[in-house]
């Protein structure tokens, strides 16, 4: 049987029974805390099985196996007792960000919040994300508050196109549960900048043409850059001779 026995699945009980003839009948003979002995036949399948369960948590199951052969020759095994444990993982649901997807900039620190239940008690809660296409994975503690938890991470370079992440949690009996993998486009929200802006002449005429210069620089690529003006410059006018 599996050990420990859980308590949200069946118990499959398994036995290997050989005899010098023919085996005629192998029966489990069980009893679940005080109750009476109950009994259920075995089927053969390569081997010896019966299932019994669903049982609550920290109910006690004794149990042992009679066999007989085609000459009514029986043995019977040890009295085994084992406990039923906790065997719920924790539910995780209402997995949100803020920002959204689709509204995440380099600039932005990313807070992810999931909430987090179990039948017994929630241990740990892990955010486990990829910045390189899932190819190394960082974790870090998400911080309880009632049954929300939730984290703070980022920002992140805009070289990172995308953040993968998924949340685990473990209850105190030691399963664990992992939400669906999820990702986050990271947008650049960097703005272009402008710098040593000149032009020439210093002081142009009317008859003159202007020239305008400027640095732009970005942390990506520049795509367009743009002059918008207003007559505002004062226009010397051309000296004239008398």
């Amino acid at each position: 049987y599996s050990d420990p026995p859980k308590d949200n699945a069946f118990i499959k009980i398994t036995a290997n029974v050989t005899d010098n003839i023919d085996v005629s009948s192998v029966t489990l003979y069980y009893k679940v805390d005080e109750s009476n002995w109950e009994s259920k036949p075995m089927s053969f399948s390569g081997i010896y099985w019966a299932s019994i369960g669903k049982y609550e948590i920290g109910t006690i199951v004794q149990f042992y196996i009679n066999a007989t052969d085609t000459s009514g020759n029986t043995a019977q095994s040890k009295i085994i007792s084992f406990e039923v444990v906790d065997g719920t993982p924790p539910s995780i649901t209402n997995v949100v960000t803020s920002p959204m997807d689709g509204e995440i900039t380099d600039q932005d620190e990313i807070t992810i919040t999931a909430t987090v239940t179990d039948n017994m008690e929630v241990e740990e809660v892990k955010l486990y994300y990829s910045l390189d296409d899932r190819e190394t994975w960082e974790s870090v503690d998400m911080t309880a508050d009632g049954s929300s938890y939730s984290v703070t991470i980022g920002p992140f370079s805009s070289a990172v196109s995308y953040v993968f992440f998924y949340i685990e949690a473990t209850d105190s009996s030691g399963n664990t549960a992992q939400s669906y993998e999820s990702s986050l486009a990271i947008n650049d929200g960097t703005a272009p900048v402008i710098t040593n802006i000149t032009y020439s002449p210093v002081e142009p005429t009317k008859e003159d043409e202007i020239k305008i210069d400027a640095t732009v620089t970005d942390n990506v690529q520049v795509r367009e850059v743009r002059i918008y003006f207003l007559s505002l410059i004062h226009i010397s006018e051309p000296t004239r001779p008398y």
